[in-house]
């Protein structure tokens, strides 16, 4: 067999993706789902699937995303000592939550991970004319989609000129 060649039959992928989503959707990860069976492939060989499929790609990517809310579920449920995995120990549950919540905003920030604000002060300083006419031509020479927001801008400010005088 050729090196990068798949072992598996194109009619066993489906089988053996759908076996991968099962793990990762019970919030296992897909190295463990993988080195749990033998006849799974190795991360590389679903990797190089997943790049020449697009749908099989996105079955992993939902099936992860369950997965991560069976985390955060199971997650709940320990830190309230209702889970088979709470130990008893207040001190060794809160650090098995603390671990996983850090690994769920890693994994999936938009959902899992801190909210970031950003809070910036915009300095300028007066720019001659001339130059601030250079460049806004030239960015909308290089993007056509600015000109007709420019425009409205443009009709407006001059609406707002004519109400004052």
């Amino acid at each position: 067999m050729k090196k990068g060649q798949s072992p598996f039959e194109p009619s066993q992928i489906d089988d053996v993706i759908g076996a991968i989503c099962d793990g990762l959707r019970d919030g296992t990860p897909q190295a463990v789902v993988l080195r749990s069976n033998k006849n799974m492939p190795d991360r590389t060989t679903v990797h190089l699937w997943c790049k020449n499929n697009p749908e099989l790609e996105a079955r992993i990517r939902d099936a992860r995303a369950e997965g991560y809310d069976m985390i955060a579920y199971h997650l709940r449920a320990v830190a309230r000592g209702k889970h088979v995995d709470s130990t008893g120990d207040v001190q060794r549950d809160k650090l098995i939550v603390w671990t996983d919540l850090q690994l769920l905003a890693k994994w999936d920030p938009k959902r899992y991970g801190d909210r970031v604000q950003v809070d910036s002060t915009v300095k300028h300083e007066a720019a001659d004319l001339e130059t601030m006419q250079t460049q806004l031509v030239t960015q909308v020479t290089m993007n056509p989609t600015l000109r007709p927001v420019l425009v409205d801008w443009l009709r407006q400010t001059l609406a707002k000129l004519e109400e004052t005088t």
